[in-house]
């Protein structure tokens, strides 16, 4: 499923995420991700804390490719809905 070094990066940068080091947050999931392509959450993070800062489509990138993962995942499904539609009103 994942390493150690795939688990604590994403710890860190949930903590990082907590302390809205933004940043640093995306930092670390990028580094989860890199260790292991295949663990969904970490995009779906990724997809968060991208949106949090703005970053609409560089988040529906991370979300789709959490759903490329994890078909069956509600939220991340959730969560890519509310920012396509954040994305397209952004652009009218």
């Amino acid at each position: 499923m994942f390493n150690q070094t795939t688990q604590t990066y994403f710890s860190f940068g949930n903590k990082l995420w907590r302390e809205e080091k933004l940043n640093e947050a995306i930092a670390a999931y990028q580094c989860s991700i890199k260790h292991t392509p295949n663990f969904y959450v970490s995009h779906h993070n990724l997809g968060e804390v991208l949106s949090q800062q703005g970053r609409l489509e560089e988040a529906i990138v991370a979300y789709r490719r959490a759903i490329e993962l994890k078909p069956d995942s509600a939220a991340t499904h959730n969560q890519l809905q509310e920012r396509l539609a954040n994305h397209y009103y952004a652009k009218t």
